[in-house]
């Protein structure tokens, strides 16, 4: 069984076979300090962890791209979205056949 957990909000953990078993543990470089991740998902090779960065007029949409295999950061990247309130709830979907190769999508 493979488990990813979101925890305190800076921080990713991936266990595998025996509960406690830790694969690899990955930390936000920030600390939770400008963004806190509120979501996970996971696809065959990367997992995803969202968050929205605060600024000083807005919240920018943040995503970070997880190696499965290690916890590697692939990918981190501010996606401007201009909101003047951060957006507590939102749905991530997933693109149907063929663009589900390009990854979830948020709305």
């Amino acid at each position: 069984m493979t488990l990813f957990m979101l925890t305190n909000g800076d921080g990713v953990g991936h266990t595998d076979s025996q509960p406690g078993d830790s694969v690899w543990i990955w930390s936000s470089p920030d600390q939770g300090s400008l963004m806190v991740y509120s979501h996970i998902r996971n696809m065959p090779d990367i997992v995803y962890v969202i968050s929205f960065a605060m600024s000083k007029t807005a919240y920018t949409l943040h995503v970070t791209t997880l190696s499965i295999a290690n916890g590697s950061t692939i990918g981190s990247v501010n996606i401007p979205t201009n909101l003047a309130t951060e957006m507590l709830h939102f749905t991530l979907l997933e693109a149907a056949f063929p663009l589900s190769t390009l990854g979830p999508c948020l709305t």
